[in-house]
């Protein structure tokens, strides 16, 4: 309202500490404008509020000059708006998948690529995946993703299953989740994964056992019993939810056992016996 940043626009998450960002027009007018502008011309209008004007020849050339990750990002995004995409703003996506792009702008690129179903796609995601850089992360998030628009991803599994081990608790979920699109959804690939260290991941995998395909009952639950003795009250809670509808009678001794080392399970033991075997009361 004062002083040097007067009619400035300011875009939040409406989180009270921040981060707060000026938006790129000068004024609200310019920004009013442009929004009509592009409503108009059929752009995309769920990322406008971070975008910056100009057209896709604009964006390109203003992004060879930047050297703000952030603002390279914002142009990346900025140009999957357009409803038609010229064929350089393709290559432009391309050669920064290539390049010794950062895994923030080559995730940016690739994002487009993949909602866009340029054609090259699978060869630059492969490309990306076999490199050795943290771009990879970026294409491991993109995995499934890029299989929910037709992006055949069958050829990368097998080396995304051998790298699993290596990956931390968020790469890894998406991994699964990828894995999931594929013929490789099987109880089998994700068993072994039972044995790492890190009881984040160890929930996703019971929680993959569980959905699994061709899930082994007998075998699951032989897997699972030992969980309920872990002091993770976590990984406690995954145990109890995923035998939930086994009716094994090994399996209610060990609920109750946990209900009592752990009393906020009350309302997630009261529905284990629900939907299990069909009371309402704990033992």
């Amino acid at each position: 309202m004062t002083g040097k940043y007067r009619g400035r626009l300011v875009r939040t998450d409406l989180n009270e500490e921040g981060p707060f960002y000026f938006i790129h027009d000068e004024n609200f007018l310019d920004w009013y404008e442009r929004w009509l502008d592009d409503f108009i011309a059929d752009m995309s209008m769920g990322s406008f509020g971070g975008s910056i004007a100009g057209s896709q020849q604009e964006l390109r050339t203003m992004y060879q000059d930047e050297k703000r990750t952030f603002m390279q990002r914002t142009i990346m995004f900025g140009l999957g708006r357009f409803p038609k995409i010229d064929s350089e703003t393709i290559t432009l996506w391309e050669d920064i998948c290539k390049a010794e792009s950062s895994e923030e702008v080559c995730y940016a690129a690739l994002w487009e690529l993949v909602d866009k179903r340029a054609p090259n796609t699978f060869d630059i995601m492969q490309l990306v995946f076999n490199s050795n850089s943290e771009k990879r992360n970026a294409c491991i998030k993109l995995l499934r993703r890029a299989s929910e628009h037709d992006v055949d991803i069958e050829p990368l599994i097998p080396k995304l299953l051998e790298s699993m081990p290596t990956l931390n608790s968020e790469l890894f979920s998406h991994a699964i989740w990828a894995i999931q699109e594929t013929s490789y959804n099987k109880y089998a690939n994700f068993l072994p994964f039972l044995e790492l260290p890190d009881n984040q991941i160890k929930r996703t995998v019971i929680w993959a056992l569980d959905i699994s395909a061709d899930r082994n009952t007998g075998d699951f639950v032989e897997r699972i019993l030992p969980f309920f003795n872990d002091d993770d009250m976590e990984m406690v809670r995954s145990a109890i939810l995923s035998l939930m509808e086994i009716q094994d009678d090994r399996i209610p001794p060990l609920v109750d056992e946990a209900y009592r080392r752990f009393p906020e399970f009350e309302m997630l033991c009261k529905n284990y016996y629900r939907r299990t075997w069909g009371k309402t009361d704990i033992n």
